[in-house]
């Protein structure tokens, strides 16, 4: 049959020629009817329909034939005289699954395992089922920011852009010496994004189901080229993720521009998160927690400060001047002054978190790792027994450090980690009550200004481009960058 025009608006059919066409078969694993049991019985059957539409049906691979004539020896003749339904008529039958309630799920993938598909599925339906589960269930996943940064003197003053057919091309040759890969590429429905999703097969044996390690996404914002979004979750070291990397990276270069494509400290498990902290549209611009109020601009002066923390609000709701005496500090009897203490607390928190921080704003973060590496304060350091200070060289730290190089200085290795369905809408919430979270001492990096999820934290602030892995230890790369104690291999 000869290829049509594919009218499906997610799916874009221009792809590398030297990867694995979408009509490759795979044959029904246990992995594969998984898959499609992770799908709702109504987002399965909607699926099913847009596969038996006339424009698609040839590129699904489904097979009409009475399964119970498999295996019987007959010649051409008898072959096409065989038992078939149509097409209408499998339609017809999925329909009415989809009407009887006492079906569920698994018995539709049992239909198409026993009868349509019981010779396998086609890349491009195993690549749809994944698609649909995506933004059926946005939390499924864990994506990760990566940055990409200019390699060349020339590339620092342009963009860089993604164009469909360069970049799979050049991401299947980096690929092809240890897989070949399948690539599908879709439209978010909602976001400003384009997906690619990428499986990896062996090239010395036929194709099949991929492990999830070697199943992912990528993800490119069409309103920002800093960025790109990826659920990769291969180990570092790994040949495939290197390969990957590598692929990435010269994907995006041009004639004369080159970029690199490097892990950022920044997990979540949404889309919608990830384009709101990293300043696609519609997003925070780079401007989070209490700065966020800066993204709408504001009228007349720029240097004036908006509305929402403006100073007259702040007095009105029981802020002192002069010594900087607090309602709360001391609490009275007098309901009015209670009102006021709550009151001023609740605006704060706004001010510092954000105005529309809340548990149901799409931008969740549920995780958040930073280590401590401050060191120990004087007055408490004498306290404790000689054997628990350790000396530093002061010769092996870096400019950025003379404030801790000089005498014997302890740094305790402390590690923090929130965790929750909104880890800043929480914190802002304790901060509201004032129970565990003062936030007025808060420091940026835990109302959520420095918008990472991993860091290490010297001298108050976030340690550019660091990261913290799983066991809570200290990328090394980031380390060599931000601690020149790593310069001397001590």
């Amino acid at each position: 049959m000869p290829k049509q025009k594919d009218p499906y608006a997610a799916a874009i059919t221009t792809l590398a020629a030297a990867a694995l066409p979408h009509t490759t078969v795979i044959p029904f694993s246990p992995e594969v009817s998984r898959q499609l049991s992770r799908l709702s019985k109504p987002a399965l059957l909607r699926l099913i329909g847009s596969w038996l539409s006339d424009e698609r049906v040839h590129q699904f691979a489904p097979d009409f034939h009475d399964p119970d004539d498999d295996g019987v020896d007959v010649g051409k003749e008898e072959e096409d005289a065989r038992d078939v339904i149509s097409v209408e008529e499998a339609r017809e039958v999925y329909r009415d699954m989809g009407e009887k309630k006492e079906m569920r799920a698994k018995d539709v993938v049992l239909r198409m395992k026993e009868y349509e598909w019981r010779y396998g599925m086609t890349l491009l339906a195993i690549a749809e089922v994944d698609w649909v589960y995506l933004l059926t269930h946005p939390t499924s996943s864990k994506w990760t920011a990566l940055a990409i940064k200019p390699l060349t003197t020339s590339s620092s003053n342009s963009t860089p852009h993604f164009h469909a057919p360069l970049f799979t091309t050049t991401l299947t040759s980096a690929l092809h010496p240890l897989h070949i890969p399948h690539l599908t590429i879709f439209s978010h429905p909602t976001l400003p994004l384009t997906l690619l999703r990428i499986s990896l097969h062996p090239l010395a044996t036929p194709p099949s189901f991929p492990s999830a390690r070697h199943n992912f996404w990528l993800s490119f914002p069409s309103s920002a080229n800093t960025h790109i979004f990826t659920t990769l979750g291969l180990r570092k070291g790994d040949a495939a993720r290197e390969a990957v990397m590598s692929g990435i990276s010269a994907g995006l270069g041009r004639e004369g521009q080159r970029w690199e494509v490097g892990m950022e400290g920044f997990v979540v498990r949404t889309l919608g998160s990830m384009c709101w902290w990293r300043g696609t549209e519609g997003g925070s611009g780079g401007c989070a927690a209490g700065w966020e109020v800066y993204t709408d601009g504001f009228e007349n002066n720029p240097l004036a400060l908006p509305k929402e923390i403006s100073m007259s609000a702040l007095n009105s709701s029981g802020v002192t001047e002069g010594r900087g005496r607090k309602d709360h500090d001391n609490p009275t009897d007098d309901d009015g002054s209670n009102n006021r203490a709550i009151k001023r607390r609740k605006l704060l928190a706004s001010t510092r978190f954000g105005a529309t921080t809340s548990i149901n704003d799409n931008r969740a973060i549920e995780s958040v790792i930073f280590r401590l590496e401050e060191p120990f304060p004087s007055t408490l350091l004498s306290t404790l027994p000689p054997l628990q200070t350790f000396p530093t060289d002061s010769s092996s730290e870096s400019d950025d450090d003379d404030e801790y190089s000089s005498g014997g200085v302890w740094r305790p290795d402390v590690t923090i980690t929130f965790e929750g369905p909104h880890v800043f809408a929480g914190l802002k919430s304790m901060a509201e009550t004032g129970k565990g979270v003062d936030v007025e001492k808060c420091p940026g990096w835990m109302v959520g200004e420095a918008a990472v999820t991993s860091a290490v934290i010297r001298g108050g602030k976030v340690v550019k481009n660091s990261r913290i892995d799983k066991g809570g230890r200290v990328e090394v790369e980031a380390r060599r960058k931000s601690n020149g104690r790593e310069k001397s291999g001590g």
